[in-house]
């Protein structure tokens, strides 16, 4: 089959306008405070401690353990659906 890659720049536009936390619903937050990580992690290089997201991000860590019911259950979520998974 035939296989599309994005830059990530042009991925993070998309993105931001469809993650936007401006427009959070009970159905889109989790896939918000995902993609939020996930553009830290980028950012910093490295995954993001939930003092980096409290420092970091619209959003902070309680919001996560509030949809997720954990950060442990959140990093398990974040850590099956990391894009770059298995390259570290």
């Amino acid at each position: 089959g035939c296989e599309v890659h994005f830059d990530d720049r042009v991925i993070d536009i998309f993105a931001q306008q469809t993650l936007s936390p401006r427009y959070a619903t009970r159905h889109t937050i989790g896939r918000i405070l995902l993609y939020q990580y996930q553009r830290l992690a980028r950012s910093l290089g490295r995954t993001p401690t939930k003092r980096d997201i409290d420092h970091n991000c619209l959003l902070h860590s309680d919001f996560y353990r509030d949809v997720f019911g954990s950060w442990k259950a959140f990093e398990k979520v974040a850590a099956s659906s990391s894009p770059t998974e298995g390259q570290q």
